[in-house]
């Protein structure tokens, strides 16, 4: 009987070649070696297949690779998670960098805190280098930051820190009305379900990218749109959202009003 694969990576990309092989190298230099990467290419028209297929080849990492034309990321996430074999599923974008325990402290962060999903801290960075913590405020407690009067403000958890017991993905999924956001509406659906438990570590495990050319920070994007809808449905306004705030009063306010309550 073959034992069971204790993580699996969902990694769906799309153009990724100016970031990817970062991104693999990250995950090569992993201590905990017991995992998987499903990997979705989502129709790439750059250089992308030929540096997986090149890493594949090379490299010492277990991946599982799929092409398909392009769907978009929520789609590619769903599909990943259906062929995923993993007891835990984590997340990670095409275009960051983990720490090279992210994997392990998150693994003993849910089991020793009895968990079914849990997210990290990240570091936002650029070409220039760090550029400042996400989130940048520090809470009290580990399941304080998940709270539905904290969520209205808008999501502070950078999607590729998530990592949970396989069931809360298989069964919770992406809602793919949402091209973007979709990390958003999980996180309110999670918190909405009394029946997982979780939790946040503010431990730094992860470095998110900031590049205005990447997905959901050019112009003409769906994410803020799309936001605005999900706070919508989960909590009945978008008055409280922060990245919807119109002026710049108004978004020192609300920011001022979720640290007092945080």
């Amino acid at each position: 009987m073959n034992t069971p694969i204790k993580v699996s990576l969902l990694l769906c990309v799309y153009n990724a070649e100016s970031y990817l092989k970062d991104c693999l190298d990250s995950l090569e230099s992993q201590t905990l070696k017991d995992f998987e990467i499903v990997l979705i290419n989502d129709g790439s028209t750059d250089n992308t297949p030929d540096l997986i297929l090149d890493f594949m080849k090379n490299g010492n990492l277990m991946i599982k690779y799929y092409e398909q034309e392009n769907r978009g990321l929520t789609a590619s996430l769903n599909r990943a998670i259906g062929l995923a074999e993993g007891e835990y599923f984590a997340r990670m974008d095409a275009d960051d960098i983990a720490h090279p325990e992210r994997l392990e402290r998150s693994y003993k962060f849910i089991t020793e805190n009895n968990l079914d999903f849990m997210c990290t801290r990240a570091m936002r960075f650029n070409s220039r280098g760090d550029i400042g913590l996400f989130p940048s405020q520090n809470f009290s407690t580990v399941d304080k930051p998940l709270s539905p009067k904290l969520m209205r403000f808008g999501n502070m958890f950078a999607h590729g820190t998530f990592f949970a017991k396989r069931e809360v993905f298989k069964e919770l999924r992406y809602d793919e009305r949402f091209r973007t956001a979709q990390d958003y509406d999980f996180l309110c659906r999670l918190i909405k379900d009394q029946s997982f438990k979780h939790g946040y570590c503010d431990e730094v495990l992860y470095k998110l990218r900031v590049d205005d050319k990447s997905s959901g920070r050019a112009k003409g994007s769906s994410q803020l749109d799309n936001a605005k809808q999900i706070c919508r449905e989960h909590y009945g306004t978008c008055f409280y959202l922060i990245p919807a705030a119109n002026n710049v009063f108004k978004k020192y306010t609300l920011s001022l009003i979720k640290r007092l309550i945080s």
